[in-house]
Protein backbone atom coordinates (compact mmCIF):
# COMPACT_ATOMS: atom_id res chain seq x y z
CA UNK A 1 0.00 0.00 0.00
CA UNK A 2 1.46 3.48 -0.91
CA UNK A 3 1.76 6.00 1.51
CA UNK A 4 0.98 9.62 0.69
CA UNK A 5 2.31 11.14 4.06
CA UNK A 6 5.48 12.88 3.16
CA UNK A 7 9.00 11.27 3.26
CA UNK A 8 10.76 10.51 6.88
CA UNK A 9 12.78 13.91 7.59
CA UNK A 10 15.01 14.25 4.82
CA UNK A 11 19.07 13.17 5.89
CA UNK A 12 21.08 16.48 6.38
CA UNK A 13 22.64 16.86 2.66
CA UNK A 14 23.24 20.76 3.61
CA UNK A 15 27.16 20.28 2.51
CA UNK A 16 26.49 18.86 -0.87
CA UNK A 17 26.08 20.52 -4.93
CA UNK A 18 22.53 22.34 -4.36
CA UNK A 19 22.24 19.87 -7.76
CA UNK A 20 22.22 16.75 -5.88
CA UNK A 21 19.97 18.75 -2.58
CA UNK A 22 17.22 19.54 -5.36
CA UNK A 23 17.33 15.45 -6.52
CA UNK A 24 17.35 14.23 -3.00
CA UNK A 25 14.41 16.66 -2.13
CA UNK A 26 11.91 15.36 -4.95
CA UNK A 27 12.79 11.87 -4.56
CA UNK A 28 11.63 12.84 -0.80
CA UNK A 29 8.42 14.09 -1.76
CA UNK A 30 7.67 11.31 -3.69
CA UNK A 31 4.89 9.17 -2.04
CA UNK A 32 6.31 6.05 -0.56
CA UNK A 33 5.77 2.07 -0.29
CA UNK A 34 7.38 0.86 3.09
CA UNK A 35 10.17 3.88 2.60
CA UNK A 36 10.54 3.38 -0.97
CA UNK A 37 8.70 5.31 -3.94
CA UNK A 38 7.47 3.22 -7.19
CA UNK A 39 8.84 4.14 -10.57
CA UNK A 40 5.68 5.38 -11.90
CA UNK A 41 5.28 8.04 -8.97
CA UNK A 42 8.88 9.51 -10.78
CA UNK A 43 8.68 12.07 -13.22
CA UNK A 44 11.46 13.07 -14.64
CA UNK A 45 10.00 16.92 -15.96
CA UNK A 46 9.82 17.67 -12.87
CA UNK A 47 13.72 17.55 -12.19
CA UNK A 48 14.07 18.17 -15.88
CA UNK A 49 17.39 20.36 -15.56
CA UNK A 50 19.08 17.26 -13.93
CA UNK A 51 18.48 14.41 -16.54
CA UNK A 52 21.92 14.54 -17.85
CA UNK A 53 23.06 13.87 -14.55
CA UNK A 54 20.97 10.79 -13.56
CA UNK A 55 21.64 7.21 -14.33
CA UNK A 56 19.28 4.34 -13.01
CA UNK A 57 20.74 0.59 -11.60
CA UNK A 58 18.81 -2.22 -11.26
CA UNK A 59 19.28 -4.96 -9.05
CA UNK A 60 19.09 -8.36 -10.73
CA UNK A 61 21.51 -10.85 -9.35
CA UNK A 62 25.02 -10.84 -7.54
CA UNK A 63 26.61 -10.85 -10.99
CA UNK A 64 24.34 -8.37 -12.80
CA UNK A 65 23.41 -4.85 -12.06
CA UNK A 66 21.95 -3.17 -15.01
CA UNK A 67 22.71 -0.05 -16.42
CA UNK A 68 18.76 1.13 -17.25
CA UNK A 69 19.95 4.11 -18.22
CA UNK A 70 22.50 6.59 -18.38
CA UNK A 71 22.69 10.63 -18.39
CA UNK A 72 24.22 12.27 -21.33
CA UNK A 73 26.43 14.30 -18.79
CA UNK A 74 27.81 10.72 -17.03
CA UNK A 75 28.08 8.77 -20.82
CA UNK A 76 30.89 11.69 -21.92
CA UNK A 77 33.00 11.22 -18.84
CA UNK A 78 33.11 7.09 -20.01
CA UNK A 79 33.15 8.48 -23.82
CA UNK A 80 31.05 5.54 -24.53
CA UNK A 81 27.18 4.51 -24.94
CA UNK A 82 26.58 2.90 -20.93
CA UNK A 83 22.94 2.07 -21.35
CA UNK A 84 21.72 -1.27 -21.21
CA UNK A 85 25.15 -2.56 -20.14
CA UNK A 86 26.48 -4.67 -16.68
CA UNK A 87 27.54 -2.35 -14.16
CA UNK A 88 29.67 -4.60 -12.56
CA UNK A 89 31.80 -5.54 -16.55
CA UNK A 90 33.15 -1.63 -15.91
CA UNK A 91 34.29 -2.68 -12.10
CA UNK A 92 37.60 -4.01 -10.96
CA UNK A 93 37.50 -7.84 -10.10
CA UNK A 94 38.73 -6.52 -6.70
CA UNK A 95 35.44 -4.17 -6.47
CA UNK A 96 32.39 -6.29 -7.84
CA UNK A 97 31.14 -8.08 -4.82
CA UNK A 98 31.58 -5.26 -2.71
CA UNK A 99 29.82 -3.09 -5.22
CA UNK A 100 27.34 -5.31 -5.63
CA UNK A 101 26.47 -5.56 -1.61
CA UNK A 102 26.21 -2.35 -1.55
CA UNK A 103 23.81 -1.69 -4.35
CA UNK A 104 21.80 -4.62 -3.01
CA UNK A 105 21.62 -3.18 0.71
CA UNK A 106 20.58 -0.02 -0.22
CA UNK A 107 17.13 -1.72 -2.20
CA UNK A 108 16.74 -4.20 0.52
CA UNK A 109 17.53 -2.39 3.79
CA UNK A 110 16.43 -0.01 2.51
CA UNK A 111 18.94 3.25 2.57
CA UNK A 112 20.30 5.65 0.35
CA UNK A 113 23.87 6.76 -0.38
CA UNK A 114 26.12 9.51 -0.69
CA UNK A 115 29.25 8.59 -2.84
CA UNK A 116 32.77 11.57 -3.04
CA UNK A 117 34.49 10.03 -6.01
CA UNK A 118 37.94 11.57 -7.57
CA UNK A 119 38.84 9.91 -10.81
CA UNK A 120 40.85 10.21 -13.75
CA UNK A 121 39.61 10.26 -17.70
CA UNK A 122 41.52 8.95 -20.45
CA UNK A 123 41.57 12.20 -21.60
CA UNK A 124 43.76 13.57 -18.77
CA UNK A 125 41.22 15.13 -17.02
CA UNK A 126 40.93 14.64 -12.49
CA UNK A 127 37.14 14.83 -11.84
CA UNK A 128 35.83 14.91 -8.24
CA UNK A 129 32.46 14.44 -8.09
CA UNK A 130 29.47 13.81 -5.45
CA UNK A 131 26.49 11.07 -6.35
CA UNK A 132 23.48 11.15 -4.37
CA UNK A 133 22.01 7.81 -5.04
CA UNK A 134 18.47 6.82 -3.82
CA UNK A 135 16.34 3.09 -3.85
CA UNK A 136 13.29 2.92 -6.23
CA UNK A 137 10.22 0.25 -6.53
CA UNK A 138 10.13 -1.04 -9.99
CA UNK A 139 6.40 -1.42 -11.76
CA UNK A 140 5.87 -4.65 -10.13
CA UNK A 141 6.53 -3.12 -6.83
CA UNK A 142 10.24 -4.52 -6.53
CA UNK A 143 12.50 -2.86 -4.80
CA UNK A 144 15.53 -3.69 -7.28
CA UNK A 145 16.25 -0.06 -8.65
CA UNK A 146 18.18 2.78 -7.48
CA UNK A 147 18.61 6.41 -8.65
CA UNK A 148 21.86 7.85 -8.74
CA UNK A 149 22.36 12.19 -9.48
CA UNK A 150 25.84 12.95 -10.12
CA UNK A 151 27.47 15.50 -10.38
CA UNK A 152 31.62 17.10 -11.32
CA UNK A 153 32.22 19.53 -8.75
CA UNK A 154 35.42 20.56 -9.71
CA UNK A 155 36.90 19.56 -13.03
CA UNK A 156 41.25 19.93 -12.98
CA UNK A 157 43.34 19.01 -15.96
CA UNK A 158 46.79 17.40 -16.23
CA UNK A 159 49.32 16.86 -18.87
CA UNK A 160 49.09 12.67 -18.72
CA UNK A 161 47.13 11.49 -22.24
CA UNK A 162 48.94 7.77 -21.74
CA UNK A 163 45.86 6.49 -19.76
CA UNK A 164 43.61 4.25 -21.85
CA UNK A 165 41.20 3.90 -19.00
CA UNK A 166 39.48 6.03 -16.19
CA UNK A 167 40.52 5.15 -12.86
CA UNK A 168 38.69 6.34 -9.89
CA UNK A 169 41.45 6.92 -7.45
CA UNK A 170 39.60 7.64 -4.20
CA UNK A 171 36.29 6.51 -3.05
CA UNK A 172 34.08 7.71 -0.22
CA UNK A 173 31.06 6.66 -0.12
CA UNK A 174 28.47 6.41 3.01
CA UNK A 175 24.92 5.19 3.62
CA UNK A 176 22.12 7.21 4.82
CA UNK A 177 19.11 7.33 6.75
CA UNK A 178 15.65 7.10 4.90
CA UNK A 179 13.37 5.79 7.41
CA UNK A 180 15.30 2.29 8.42
CA UNK A 181 18.37 3.04 10.39
CA UNK A 182 22.03 2.63 8.57
CA UNK A 183 22.81 -0.78 7.47
CA UNK A 184 24.65 -2.69 9.55
CA UNK A 185 27.75 -3.53 6.52
CA UNK A 186 31.25 -2.23 6.01
CA UNK A 187 32.08 0.15 3.27
CA UNK A 188 36.10 0.08 2.81
CA UNK A 189 37.32 3.06 0.50
CA UNK A 190 39.34 0.92 -2.19
CA UNK A 191 40.86 1.84 -5.66
CA UNK A 192 37.98 1.10 -8.56
CA UNK A 193 39.52 0.62 -12.19
CA UNK A 194 36.21 2.00 -14.68
CA UNK A 195 37.65 0.71 -17.61
CA UNK A 196 36.74 2.76 -20.83
CA UNK A 197 35.51 -0.43 -22.29
CA UNK A 198 33.87 -2.97 -20.18
CA UNK A 199 36.18 -5.76 -19.41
Amino acid sequence: MTSSKPAHPLFDLSGLDPRLREFAAYWSELPKDKMIPHRQDFHPEKISRLLPSISIHEYLRPDYIRLRLIGTDIEKIYDQHMTGKNYLDFIAPSGKIKTSQIIHTACTHPAGMVFHTKSTTKKGTILNRESVALPMRNNEGISCLVYYCTVTTNPDYYADQKLDRLVITDVSIHYIDIGAGIPDIQISDQMVTMSSSPK
